[in-house]
């Protein structure tokens, strides 16, 4: 269910920054175009401050262009003074994702340690990473059978399904798997280590 699938360019522009490096007099903002398309000239907008600015250059290396579509690493740089961080997002005005900190979610429980309502845990979506907590575990479920083994659970074990509720400490730009699955998968961080992934569902 992890699975990547190649992003169709129609649909609204998704670009996670990935990192930021000053090269002569200009910042220059690098990613992966996640969906649609991003072009010279543009109007954007930046997750999740909000801020509405204008695309100045669209680089590749060692290209000349104006414009990216899904799929495509580049750089952009900004009309104005504006300081994008990794884990911003930008998109289109009125067509953006959505910014919450709290998440529905079904997640795959790795590791051999169970976890326990409350743990301190890492999420990590795309390039955004806030530290997060499982407030609710609606349903523990066989991952074998797709059985459900309890529901209103206090505890996950290894290689189970669990359909949850996250809570972040920042708000973060998600979509349903199901539209966008760039911005629509994670990975759960415990002490340094990957223990779950999971697929977003909604958002509340």
């Amino acid at each position: 269910i992890l699975q990547n699938k190649q992003p169709p360019e129609d649909r609204s522009l998704l670009f996670p920054v990935q990192d930021v490096y000053k090269i002569a007099d200009k910042r220059v903002n690098v990613g992966r175009v996640e969906s649609g398309v991003i072009e010279k000239g543009m109007e954007i907008k930046i997750l999740p401050s909000g801020r509405i600015t204008t695309i100045n250059s669209v680089e590749k290396f060692r290209k000349d262009t104006d414009r990216a579509v899904a799929s495509e690493c580049i750089g952009i740089t900004t009309a104005d003074s504006v300081f994008l961080d990794r884990g911003n997002v930008v998109c289109s005005p009125g067509r953006e994702p959505t910014l919450t900190d709290r998440i529905s979610a079904s997640i795959f429980w790795m590791s051999k340690r169970d976890f326990t309502k409350d743990q301190k845990l890492t999420l990590r979506c795309a390039t955004q990473e806030t530290p997060c907590k499982i407030a609710s575990i609606d349903k523990r479920i066989n991952s074998s059978t797709l059985a459900v083994v309890e529901e209103n659970a206090e505890v996950i074990k290894n290689l189970e399904v669990a359909e949850v509720l996250i809570e972040t400490k920042r708000p973060v730009a998600i979509k349903n798997f199901s539209d966008v699955q760039e911005l629509g998968r994670f990975v759960l961080v415990r002490d340094n280590n990957t223990c779950a992934g999971g697929i977003i569902t909604g958002a509340s």
